[in-house]
């Protein structure tokens, strides 16, 4: 018995090689393919909110093939997002609106539509009084275009109306807020131009300040805020000193701000200084002239400034009224209480002073001048510690250490933040930054948790979509794909990633191919345009798609897409090497060949080239091209004999040899492997194919030798069944009938369920019914059906069972034993046989009908069988035995009409003309078949068919004519000693009725002294005593 058959014990490869001619390794330095390699990992690069900078990304796991991309290209490096979104806004905490005139300014009746409806119901048109009022109604109700139209009517039809500069500013507020700034400039500068002495020339300046500012021109700004704060009115001049030290951050002019807040922080004036001497003191000595109280009241109605109010007021009512003092207020003269009212301001409008310090410890953080913006946060908080702005002025620190790079004292500020602050939408936002940091110092599990805990923090829902974001490319980085699509797939169309969008698509598509989505990767990877920057990284993916799904023309086309317009990226050699596997998918072979030979051109020194090369060999080996893959092998060991890959190939080379049934050399190459390479992890399996190439050989004692090392110095290879296997065989070769069958009993006892096991016992057993111990064969195979019902053999096993059982006419047991055969193995290649058996084992138990049934379905079933003719046959027998002499008939007649060459057509024509004769009472057609019988090659048969032919012509009482079919019966079938001793026998007996004793006793004699025939020379002898008794008479 060869091995060399056996299942070869190998890997499975997806390459398939179609090169038949000998190709030496260095013009194929070939290709490899494997289920279980992975597509390259894209490393993403590192974003960050507060800096475009790009950060060194965590450590990539290294991918399995081919080299990832060395630049950060593709990705956004950043996530450059608008601070109002993303960072924490201590400007929305101060609510610092623009200061506007009082409506007190120009009369209490603010809003009143009295006028209005006067006139509406008198038909007079109103007053100029009534005309600004209607106008100031229509801008407190959103109305411009209407309010413009009453300030312009006013200044047009009034001139000289006290009104007039007041409509004049309330119409460029108009414009302005109706988004029609050209005018509203024009406006404002036309109030400057023609009412200097009014009090809306300060408020003018004030607003042409904000309206550059919401321009984004700052010096034009400074300007006018400038001008605004040498208003006499206090709360309009201090609001206009902020914004100067507003614009002047802005213009990053932050010594110049610092200076300016500080006019605003450190007055020296402070309310407890303030009695009402002092304060009466500094109003009379800058106020001359003579004034009415209304016009005083005009001049100082401002809600900010409700102690000056408040104070004056008092004066008058307890007395020391303006007219009653001879006091009256004038521009030019009160321009001096501004020291004094500023003092008051500080510390009566808190929210504008929190906001001046806050700005100053921020100018402090921008000059790098860490600890004095530290001392600012200080005094603020003892000032109010209550405020919001220094946990905002902390994470500005933080932000500044950010950006310079000072991470460790960054991380301290924004850790603490996260934890301690009272400022709910601060809190992800510091959070978001500890992200940050820990993820550029490689801390990603840390990363990820900060990540998601400033995704769950909805006080920023902005930046919570943004965490998301970054959360899924640490996830991406981790291969964790679930979780990167639960992230994305929710924000993916959000506007606030409206630049990532591509970004967005690229990680859902590639995380979707690596889950083996393929179809849905590649709708994501197709939203992403060709313009994109990671249009490189989508060809690929988008062509290894096509890849994993077998769609190898597609892949074709796109990883050749891919090299054409890429011809320098790093992952060429890759895209070169799946459009040669996708050849070999596609069974292009002279493709393929090219396709590799391109790769082996482009990188000849490739690390992955020796792999490639062994990969191609072992497709050379699975394709039976056994010369090819052994050149190939042969060329890896020689060119690096030191790889692992030379390792494998000196061992398959080995293996070529076997295959190839050149045992000699496959001998001397295993023997190579194993003293080269003695701690190859393939020397156990060299032994047992040594000891095969032996066995193969028939040098079965050499053979013995090497399973027993296998069994005895590798004892726990794998390999040790078959190494005892191939023992066993050798014993048996060897004529070591009892050690082979001692070794064959302890391997099956060891090993009850092992495949070989189950192969012994069946060789047990064949080998037992082979000499006929049915009785021990019948026992051996029951044993193997006890090992296993399911083995390849447990089939067979059963049959024979029910073959053995047969043939010792144990029928009813031969017939459950094929039915358990039929029911339990319905495509077993046995049960045609199984099928007739039991038909005849019906037939041997006289059960007829079931034997007609049996043989007819057999018949139904398998018509083109060869025993289909014994079935018919025999079903022709069985109604016979039934005697259903007309369905026996007609069935013999079904069967010589199909198969009139059958060796058992002589037999059925005997059986008809025996019906025919015996029960039909048809002699004359009895005669025609039994001469029927007698024209065919079955010369048993045919002596029997002449005998009784003889026997017909004698019934009839045509003895000549029985002489002469007797007589044919005897020369004409010498060899038949039944039927020509019998046909002597009557020839003999007609003589002596005819008188002729002398005839009669000379064939009598003859068969005593020929014939072999016991019933007939006994019938002979008792002839021949009659004749000489009746002589003798």
């Amino acid at each position: 018995m060869k091995i060399g058959n056996s299942k070869m014990r190998m890997k499975a490869i997806k390459l398939f090689l179609a090169i038949t001619v000998y190709i030496p390794l260095i013009s194929l330095y070939p290709a490899y393919a494997e289920e279980g390699r992975e597509k390259v990992i894209i490393r993403l690069p590192e974003f960050i909110i507060f800096s475009e900078e790009q950060l060194q990304e965590a450590p990539p796991v290294k991918p399995e093939k081919a080299a990832p991309f060395k630049d950060l290209k593709g990705l956004k490096d950043d996530v450059p997002t608008p601070d109002s979104m993303t960072t924490p806004d201590a400007k929305a905490k101060e609510n610092l609106k623009k200061t506007k005139p009082p409506q007190a300014l120009t009369g209490w009746v603010y809003g009143n539509s009295v006028a209005l409806f006067l006139a509406t119901i008198t038909g007079d048109e109103p007053a100029d009084e009534a005309l600004f009022k209607s106008g100031l109604h229509f801008y407190k109700n959103e109305e411009y275009k209407k309010a413009v139209e009453a300030f312009k009517k006013l200044i047009r039809k009034y001139p000289k109306s006290e009104y007039v500069s007041a409509s004049s500013y309330w119409l460029a507020e108009s414009y302005y807020a109706a988004g029609n700034l050209k005018d509203a400039l024009d406006a404002y500068e036309d109030t400057i131009k023609k009412y200097p002495e009014s009090d809306y020339w300060d408020y003018a300046h004030y607003s042409l300040g904000w309206l550059y500012v919401n321009e984004g021109d700052y010096n034009k700004a400074v300007f006018y805020f400038t001008k605004a704060t040498k208003s006499p009115v206090s709360s309009l001049a201090y609001s206009a000193q902020f914004w100067v030290g507003d614009c002047l951050m802005r213009l990053k002019k932050y010594e110049d701000a610092i200076m300016v807040f500080h006019t605003l922080t450190y007055s020296g004036i402070t309310s407890k200084l303030l009695n009402e001497k002092t304060f009466s003191e500094g109003i009379e000595k800058f106020v001359d002239g003579k004034e009415n109280y209304r016009e005083f009241i005009s001049r100082f109605p401002f809600p900010q400034s409700l102690l000056i109010n408040t104070a004056l007021y008092g004066l008058g009512v307890s007395g020391r009224g303006m007219e009653a003092g001879g006091i009256s207020f004038q521009r030019s003269d009160i321009k001096g209480i501004k020291n004094v009212v500023w003092g008051i301001n500080i510390n009566t409008d808190i929210k504008y002073l929190e906001a001046a310090m806050y700005r100053t410890a921020l100018a402090h953080i921008a000059l790098n001048r860490m600890e004095k913006a530290r001392e600012e946060a200080k005094r603020l908080k003892q000032m109010n510690p209550q405020t919001n702005f220094s946990d905002y002025i902390e994470f500005e620190a933080g932000a500044h250490y950010y950006k310079n790079k000072n991470k460790k004292d960054a991380l301290k500020i924004f850790q603490f933040l996260a934890k301690n602050t009272l400022q709910p939408d601060l809190a992800p936002v510091a959070e978001f930054m500890v992200g940050e940091i820990l993820y550029q110092d490689g801390k990603v599990s840390e990363a990820l948790s900060s990540y998601e805990k400033a995704e769950k923090n909805q006080e920023r829902p902005l930046l919570s979509i943004i965490a998301s974001y970054k959360s899924s490319i640490i996830l991406y980085q981790r291969h964790e794909y679930e979780g990167v699509l639960k992230k994305l797939l929710p924000v993916k169309g959000k506007s606030i990633l409206a630049k990532h969008k591509d970004d967005i698509n690229y990680l859902i598509a590639e995380s979707l191919s690596a889950l083996g989505k393929y179809d849905e990767a590649l709708s994501s990877y197709q939203t992403i345009p060709n313009t994109s920057p990671l249009n490189e990284k989508v060809q690929y993916g988008r062509a290894w798609v096509y890849y994993k799904k077998g769609l190898f023309k597609e892949a074709i086309e796109s990883f050749n897409i891919f090299i054409d317009k890429y011809p320098k990226s790093p992952l060429r050699e890759d895209a070169l090497f799946r459009i040669a596997d996708s050849y070999l998918g596609l069974k292009d072979f002279s493709a393929y060949y090219k396709a590799y030979v391109q790769l082996i051109k482009e990188y000849p020194a490739g690390s992955q080239n020796s792999w490639i090369a062994l990969q191609a060999g072992l497709v050379m080996y699975k394709e039976e091209k056994f010369d090819d893959a052994a050149a190939v092998f042969k060329n890896i060991a020689a060119r690096a004999p030191k790889s692992k890959e030379a390792e494998e190939a000196s061992f398959r080379l080995g293996w070529s040899f076997f295959r190839m049934n050149d045992y000699k050399k496959s001998v001397s190459e295993f023997s190579n492997h194993i003293n080269n390479y003695p701690q190859s992890p393939f020397t156990a399996e060299a032994f047992l194919k040594i000891g095969d190439s032996y066995y193969n050989l028939k040098e079965y004692a050499k053979a013995l030798e090497h399973y027993n090392n296998v069994k005895y110095k590798h004892h726990k290879s794998p390999f040790v069944k078959d190494a005892e296997y191939g023992a066993i065989l050798a014993h048996k070769q060897l004529g070591n009938s009892e050690a082979a069958r001692t070794e064959a009993e302890r391997f099956v006892k060891k090993n009850p369920k092992a495949p070989i096991s189950i192969t012994l016992q069946f060789q047990t057993a064949e080998e037992l019914e082979a000499k006929k111990k049915l009785g021990e064969a019948l026992l051996a195979y029951r044993t193997l059906l006890s090992i296993s019902e399911t083995s390849e053999f447990s089939d067979i096993a059963l049959y024979r069972i029910g073959r053995i059982l047969f043939e010792t006419r144990e029928f009813h047991n031969s017939i459950s034993s094929l039915n358990q055969l039929i029911n339990n193995y319905p495509k077993s290649a046995y049960l045609t046989d199984a099928k007739l058996k039991i038909a005849e084992s019906y037939l041997q138990i006289a059960d007829y009908e079931n034997a007609i049934i049996n043989f007819k379905k057999f018949v139904s079933l398998y018509p083109d069988n060869a025993n289909a003719p014994d079935a018919i046959f025999k079903t022709a027998a069985a109604y016979g035995r039934l005697k259903k002499t007309d369905d026996a008939i007609k069935t013999y007649k079904e069967f010589l009409a199909k198969f009139p060459e059958h060796k058992a057509a002589p037999n059925a024509y005997l059986s008809m003309a025996q019906y025919y004769r015996n029960d039909k009472m048809d002699k004359k057609t009895a005669a025609v078949y039994y001469q029927n019988a007698t024209e065919l090659q079955n010369e048993e048969i045919a002596a029997e068919a002449q005998y009784n032919l003889g026997e017909l012509a004698l019934a009839e009482g045509r003895s000549d004519d029985a002489k002469i079919e007797f007589m044919k019966t005897c020369y004409l079938y010498p060899k038949i000693e039944k039927w020509g001793s019998l046909a002597q026998l009557k020839t003999a007996e007609i003589f002596e009725k005819e008188k002729k004793q002398t005839a009669a006793f000379a064939l009598y004699q003859r068969i005593i002294d020929k014939s072999k025939n016991k019933e007939a020379v006994q019938a002979s002898g008792e002839k021949i005593k009659d004749l000489k008794g009746a002589a003798a008479q």
